[in-house]
């Protein structure tokens, strides 16, 4: 039976301050009150807490001033290209409206997603959330609000495609003219500003606002897991937590099953995007393909090797070293030993932190096609291999998010650290 408030008979509600490492699975007591600075993990040094004074006020000034300059760099030219005395302007969604036109729904869909209605949707739930703050009391739907924000507000990809439009103005700057609109400059600051709203954020405190209980067991014995979303501890015969109905489960529910299905689509995928064309350059008449690799080598060869290096790393490195390592760990989470363990976890956050960063291919695919459509001078159109490079990063984001490192420690001594 789904369990919706705190006053559900038979459960015990009580504030605890213990958390569970979403790394490693250790149980950590936290210490009474707020105090600034962070808490890590004793067994893994995962951080586990952060807190900085009057963090709500500097983190609303951070988020309504996000949100105007949001306004406007969806309103105002993003980029101009000025190529053979034609003009073309372009705003944040004009690769949407491209892709569109083009039938490429799902790329679209993507870059919609990404770009514009996850960070819409974190800057509003962010405003939510801490006008309720400020008013000491939890207004309706705040713990959905919050836990929606936390399972998605690492698909927000703002910093991703803000890499790729740098790259776009170097790769364009040797054959047009580039002109950056203040859509660009007003982009630039909502990503420095949705940035430090949420380093400021204090998760702990909002949940606490919610529901200050963190501690849910029935009568009877207990085996506690922690809840993925709002780190309260929950009895495992409850089936949905308490403070934020979020299902519970020890580990999360078929992690090896589902990361092998995600990676194996990974790898079969990465075939096409990497022997397609990435990209059909059209000028004077003259049409050429490139693929990943290619493109990079073209921008080796014409002198633009820092580029060319981004690319080859996001494009290539990345994407492999994210499959490999991935292998790794799934064939080690069978047979946990305590062996080089910190080693591996390591090896997990950093795969865990670079999957997205792949995606600045794609979005500079994406972009030159928007800006370049001079007709016969000049022409770009997207090729097969962004489809299907953009269905590799996110199914391995995927599989990095269904694993669940604390299947390392399963079986591992508590002070084992490798």
């Amino acid at each position: 039976m789904r369990i919706r408030t705190t006053a559900t008979p038979g459960v015990i509600a009580a504030k605890r301050n213990l958390v569970e490492c979403a790394h490693c699975g250790a149980f950590n007591r936290l210490p009474p009150g707020d105090r600034p600075g962070r808490l890590f993990c004793y067994r893994c040094d995962h951080r586990l807490h952060r807190h900085r004074p009057q963090w709500s006020q500097h983190a609303l000034v951070c988020v309504v001033t996000g949100l105007i300059l949001f306004l406007l760099s969806n309103t105002q030219p993003f980029i101009s290209l000025e190529m053979a005395d034609q003009v073309l302007s372009t705003t944040l969604l004009s690769g949407v409206q491209a892709l569109l036109s083009r039938e490429e729904v799902f790329l679209a869909g993507l870059l919609l997603l990404s770009i514009f209605l996850l960070p819409l949707m974190q800057l509003l739930t962010l405003l939510y959330l801490l006008l309720s703050r400020l008013q000491a009391r939890a207004m309706p739907a705040s713990r959905y609000g919050l836990a929606l924000l936390l399972r998605f507000e690492r698909w927000n990809m703002l910093e991703v495609f803000l890499l790729g439009v740098l790259v776009t103005i170097v790769k364009l700057s040797d054959v047009a003219q580039v002109v950056p609109g203040a859509g660009l400059y007003s982009f630039l600051a909502v990503v420095l500003l949705l940035n430090a709203a949420g380093v400021l954020i204090n998760r702990r405190q909002l949940w606490q606002q919610i529901d200050g209980n963190d501690y849910f067991v029935l009568a009877g014995n207990v085996e506690l897991s922690g809840c993925s979303v709002c780190n309260a501890l929950v009895d495992q015969r409850l089936r949905y937590c308490p403070r934020c109905h979020s299902r519970i489960a020890r580990r999360q529910l078929h992690s090896l099953q589902r990361t092998w299905g995600f990676l194996a689509a990974a790898i079969v995928l990465y075939i096409p995007a990497n022997t397609l064309p990435m990209m059909y350059t059209t000028s004077f008449g003259a049409t050429r393909s490139d693929t990943i690799l290619s493109g990079a080598h073209h921008l080796l060869v014409t002198g633009q090797w820092p580029i060319a290096l981004i690319v080859f790393v996001a494009s290539i490195l990345v994407p492999i070293g994210k499959i490999v390592v991935l292998l790794y760990l799934l064939v080690r989470a069978h047979r946990p030993t305590p062996v080089r363990l910190m080693h591996r976890l390591r090896l997990y956050r950093v795969t865990e932190f670079v999957g997205r960063w792949s995606m600045v291919d794609v979005y500079v695919v994406i972009l030159m096609m928007a800006l370049v459509q001079f007709g016969v001078i000049a022409n770009i159109e997207p090729g097969g291999a962004a489809l299907s490079f953009g269905c590799v990063v996110v199914l391995t984001m995927l599989a990095a998010e269904s694993f669940d490192p604390r299947l390392l420690w399963e079986g591992v001594d508590e002070t084992a650290s490798g």
